[in-house]
């Protein structure tokens, strides 16, 4: 039986516990530290006793603090990346605050995948996201220890499963992703609803509206159905 940690389970509402998802978001050419995209953990919920939306919903965020008042250049960001100079962060706040900043802000499209995980499963991933996030602050190295290669370790340590953390020289969020794919047991099943960025929806809607005009076009062409006399 584990043992009772009140704290814990107010935070952790294991019995709402419905999935634990896995987002990728794509690269971002913008940010140095997203070169190879990024990866976080979604703790979806079920029904809840009161109002509960999904953007409330808890997600792991793992990434290098950085001072955002500083304004550092992209290549000096580079250097301290690649060399060690920022803290690593294990980070909870809410699905609808990643959105905001992937989405909207960073206009990056996020694929979802669902991890396959037992109910015993799951409560061990949820205590370890808890246990790291008060665990203080490694090195990050935007190669070797970055997103991916702690999220191959949180989920390491807490399933009976060897992940694996990708490279010798470096670990990026697709051969995490590989990994868990590959597994013995099946882990990871990709959901077919991406969240789209506002620039991809722009160019969507863009390219809908060309299609639609050039089937308009087709339609009212000398010689066809729409344009003879009887609909005249």
């Amino acid at each position: 039986k584990n043992p009772s940690c009140p704290a814990f389970d107010k935070w952790a509402q294991l019995p709402k516990l419905k999935d634990i998802e896995v987002f990728y978001v794509a690269a971002s050419p913008h940010r140095p530290e997203s070169t190879f995209g990024h990866l976080f953990l979604r703790f979806r919920y079920g029904a809840q006793e009161r109002v509960h939306s999904p953007i409330n919903d808890k997600v792991v965020q793992i990434g290098a603090l950085m001072d955002i008042y500083q304004r550092e250049g992209i290549l000096a960001s580079l250097l301290k990346g690649v060399f060690g100079r920022y803290e690593q962060i294990f980070s909870i706040s809410s699905l609808d605050s990643a959105h905001q900043k992937y989405i909207r802000l960073e206009r990056r499209r996020i694929q979802r995948y669902r991890l396959l995980l037992t109910a015993k499963e799951k409560r061990y991933v949820i205590e370890r996201a808890w246990e790291l996030e008060r665990r203080g602050y490694p090195k990050y190295f935007f190669f070797q220890f970055n997103c991916a290669s702690a999220l191959g370790w949180l989920l390491d340590s807490a399933l009976e499963h060897d992940i694996g953390n990708g490279g010798l020289l470096r670990t990026v969020p697709n051969q995490v992703l590989d990994s868990l794919a590959n597994q013995k047991k099946e882990l990871l099943e990709p959901l077919q609803k991406d969240m789209l960025s506002s620039y991809d929806r722009s160019w969507w809607a863009f390219e809908y509206q060309k299609s639609l005009v050039a089937d308009i076009r087709h339609l009212l062409e000398p010689g066809s159905v729409f344009s003879s006399r009887q609909f005249a």
